[in-house]
């Protein structure tokens, strides 16, 4: 999809929303993916072999982890550290008549790219921080004899990457006059005020004020309102009087009343949060909770509770309480901070345990000029063409992906860690990389709300775009200084098999043998969009930068035209050394009349005669879509036909920004200086202006699929 800038403002937000409107669809499969996040049980025997392990968490609680667990015996206990992205993390030994154990305050996950949260253990010289006790006396007077308890209620089934403040995961999409309610049951309550709060994203504008009314019903009584305007956030809050809630089932409805002046009023529910009045003899096995006043006093509190004051995770401290106090203690509790009261069998288990990841040691490398990185099961069947770059010249390292997140950044799987991975090695290897092989898929489905967490094996970053708002962006990984340009040439297999990756690898190296003397090496091949005149005129611009002993052709159907997939199919079985189309586009075809779709790209057959493809639209390179094979890839991976590589967008832009791409690619191709696609590739990128912002969407947004080293026929 493209829009020209020359249209007026109504005219190109209309063109934009009708041409994007299947393209963006809202994520609202009501049965998420099948992924509990349980626990593993782990290696020991692989385990007893480290002196670290990384421990992952998905919940904030507190967890148990068995030294034998481990392998390690109790003296290691004595020198243990533990860390969460570098900072030292307290915890306890426990020793009891099950052996020893360590005992530490976990936190979920804040991270926009992964679930799991990481903690590493390893055996030191010297003991690491632990969680302090300090004695908290009883208390004379009066005490309150309930705690503050949190429900949080949330799911994530829609996803809209043009939700603002990055908030893109929302629950459910309410029309006015509709409504949503939730159930909830409170088996314990004691009688005292509650507190509700509610998480809501307008997902309309109109030029009438309000744009939204909301009314929140609990139990059938008002209990909170707001009216604002535009697609701006909303957290409405409300006191709940003693009553209010009851014990036993409760309902909360969020209503969008109607009651405004706009032809349409939508909002998105992101999520509730209710404060309640919890008997303190009531607790759960593990339970977090807050103050209502200045002391509380526990009630059937048995000698093998446990109970900590929980700040930031450095800050724990468990309370000690008098004899005298028996089992009913008084504390005297701060209302600005929380605590966790523990059972002897409430404690969390960790979501795995593995070892660290300590070879290949990427921080002494030698260094190698093409780096590919993956994990172990897509990057063996790189070998041949490992092989060849080889041959070719080129010193080339398999980097397994485990080693970069362990010694790049703590353990944590995001792309920050390719990122400074690949800012280390240029800063010091003796040979820096030039050339990045991202080998595997990805997807903005990060924690597996809706499809399964497998499908994310290489992550890319997320970067907010002018029309299409969050989309992915490989570009940002070879960002290594304070510029905005990329410094390193960068390509992506977005592979989910070894039989994909071998597909590509067999596609590539075929290329390189037979594309030098095809009789097509210096043919190129446009297609337009009919659907705008001014596509067309793009793409004879393009064409009119080679030099005569190209051959050129344009292919620019009228509007409406049949037949058009089934030319372009008969050209490309022809062969074309370079095939460029200009139009409207969507993640899986090209234009409203659907001039090729990832369908028929899929089922191409010109495997003698593979292309290089330019892609100067919008979406046909959206590899995030976690269950929608986007064009670029189906092109890319089709083992019997469709590209060698193709650089596609993956998000929306306008041709006047895209333009700056396509000049610079074409002058930047016929350099006899850049002889591989990533050289190309990256001369193009740093030439595009981003001083202007849709110009530094187009540079961000434009990716390669395919081996940056790839070797140009001519």
């Amino acid at each position: 999809m493209a829009i020209r800038k020359i249209l007026p403002a109504l005219l190109t937000l209309i063109a934009l929303l009708t041409a994007c409107a299947s393209l963006f669809p809202e994520k609202t499969d009501p049965s998420p993916a099948d992924n509990p996040q349980t626990a593993l049980p782990p290696d020991t025997d692989a385990l007893s072999k480290t002196r670290s392990v990384k421990i992952a968490v998905t919940a904030e609680g507190m967890y148990r982890i068995p030294l034998d667990d481990l392998g390690w015996n109790e003296t290691a206990a004595q020198t243990l550290t533990l860390t969460r992205r570098g900072i030292p993390i307290p915890y306890e030994v426990q020793t009891g008549p099950d052996g020893t154990a360590i005992i530490f305050y976990g936190q979920a996950s804040e991270s926009r790219y992964t679930p799991q949260n990481i903690y590493i253990l390893s055996q030191s010289e010297a003991p690491g921080a632990r969680i302090y006790a300090q004695e908290n006396a009883s208390t004379a007077g009066a005490a309150a004899d309930y705690v503050l308890s949190t429900l949080h209620f949330e799911e994530n089934q829609i996803y809209k990457p043009t939700a603002a403040d990055g908030i893109t995961w929302h629950w459910s999409r309410i029309v006015a006059p509709q409504s949503e309610t939730i159930e909830f049951d409170l088996p314990a309550l004691a009688d005292a005020p509650a507190a509700l709060r509610v998480s809501i994203w307008g997902a309309t504008s109109a030029p009438t004020s309000p744009a939204h009314h909301i009314r929140v019903n609990i139990n059938g009584q008002t209990a909170a309102e707001a009216a604002w305007d535009g697609q701006t956030w909303q957290l409405i809050s409300a006191e709940l009087p003693t009553g209010t809630l009851k014990q036993g089932m409760n309902s909360i409805e969020i209503q969008a009343t109607g009651e405004t002046d706009t032809l349409v009023d939508i909002v998105h529910l992101d999520w509730v949060e209710v404060d309640y009045p919890k008997p303190a003899d009531s607790l759960d096995k593990q339970e977090i909770f807050r103050s209502p006043e200045g002391a509380i006093q526990l009630r059937n509190w048995e000698g093998t509770r446990s109970l900590y004051e929980v700040g930031e995770p450095a800050e724990i401290s468990r309370l000690l309480f008098p004899p005298e106090g028996g089992d009913s203690p008084v504390f005297q509790a701060d209302p600005e901070k929380r605590y966790l009261a523990i059972a002897a069998d409430g404690f969390f288990s960790p979501n795995s345990i593995q070892p660290l990841t300590l070879g290949p040691d990427l921080l002494v490398s030698p260094g190698a000029d093409y780096l590919a990185i993956g994990d172990p099961g897509l990057l063996e069947p790189l070998a041949p063409l490992l092989e060849t770059r080889q041959a070719q010249g080129l010193s080339t390292l398999a980097v397994p992906l485990a080693a970069v997140y362990d010694q790049f950044n703590h353990g944590v799987a995001e792309p920050e860690a390719i990122r400074a991975f690949l800012r280390y090695a240029t800063e010091s290897w003796p040979v820096p990389p030039r050339y990045v092989l991202l080998v595997g898929d990805a997807s903005y489905d990060f924690y597996g709300y809706q499809t399964p967490l497998q499908n994310n094996f290489v992550p890319t970053f997320l970067v907010t775009t002018g029309y299409g708002g969050e989309t992915g962006s490989d570009v940002m990984i070879a960002q290594l200084d304070d510029d905005l340009y990329p410094d390193l040439a960068i390509g992506r297999i977005p592979a989910r098999t070894p039989e994909q990756a071998a597909v590509f690898v067999e596609k590539t190296l075929a290329y390189e043998q037979t594309a030098p003397a095809a009789p097509w090496n210096r043919s190129i091949f446009a297609i337009a969009d009919g659907s705008e005149t001014a596509f067309a005129g793009d793409a004879r611009h393009f064409l009119e930068q080679f030099p005569a002993e190209y051959q050129t052709e344009l292919l620019a159907p009228e509007d409406g035209a049949q037949g058009v997939n089934e030319q372009i199919a008969a050209r490309l079985d022809d062969g074309f050394f370079l095939a460029a189309y200009f139009g409207h586009g969507s993640v899986t075809l090209w234009g409203k009349d659907a001039l090729l779709t990832a369908e028929e790209a899929a089922n191409l057959q010109n495997g003698g005669n593979l292309p290089i493809m330019l892609n100067f639209t919008c979406l046909t390179g959206l590899f995030t879509q976690p269950d929608l094979p986007s064009l670029a890839e189906s092109l890319l991976l089709n083992p019997e036909g469709g590209v060698v590589a193709i650089l596609a967008p993956t998000s929306p832009t306008l041709p006047s920004d895209q333009g700056f791409l396509s000049d610079a690619f074409a002058q930047a191709l016929l350099d006899d200086a850049l002889p591989r696609l990533g050289d190309v590739t990256l001369t193009a990128w740093r030439q595009v202006p981003v001083e202007r912002a849709g110009a530094k969407d187009v540079m961000l947004t434009f990716l390669l699929f395919g081996d940056p080293a790839l070797v140009l026929p001519h």
